[in-house]
């Protein structure tokens, strides 16, 4: 991501185009490319935790309380980061994002993307289990 910014902003200086409209729209973009590079990079240094209270972010940010997930979703065809899974929620939570690591938005939420496939595949089926005891003691 940071080498595509890199380049984005290099090509309006060494091949200038037609027009000072395009010039501004590229470099512009190839700005927006890397500060989304450092975003990415800062947010990799994090880690996503999973305890018997909730989905928290190293950094304090509690991404939901278990009693609040209702579902976990690792199906093939779910709208889910790659290598990651989505959980749902009885409840909106509100927006929130650590690129490449989790997301939030509205009922759902998003954990993977750069993390490796067999942590966050463990992680889902934790939480799976976790959801389903508390659906067996709440049925007790």
């Amino acid at each position: 991501m940071g080498g595509l910014g890199i380049l984005t902003l290099w090509l309006p200086f060494a091949t200038p185009p037609e027009t000072i409209y395009i010039q501004g729209l590229l470099i512009a973009l190839g700005l927006f490319f890397v500060f989304l590079a450092t975003r990415l990079w800062a947010a990799t240094g994090r880690q996503v935790l999973l305890t018997e209270e909730g989905l928290f972010d190293t950094s304090g940010i509690t991404i939901a309380e278990i009693d609040q997930i209702e579902r976990v979703d690792r199906s093939p065809f779910a709208i889910k980061p790659s290598n990651g899974f989505v959980a749902v929620t009885r409840d909106p939570l509100g927006g929130g994002w650590a690129p490449g690591l989790w997301w939030r938005v509205g009922r759902r939420i998003g954990v993977g993307g750069v993390t490796p496939a067999s942590q966050g595949k463990g992680m889902a089926d934790v939480l799976a289990v976790i959801l389903a005891e508390r659906a067996e003691a709440a049925k007790l």
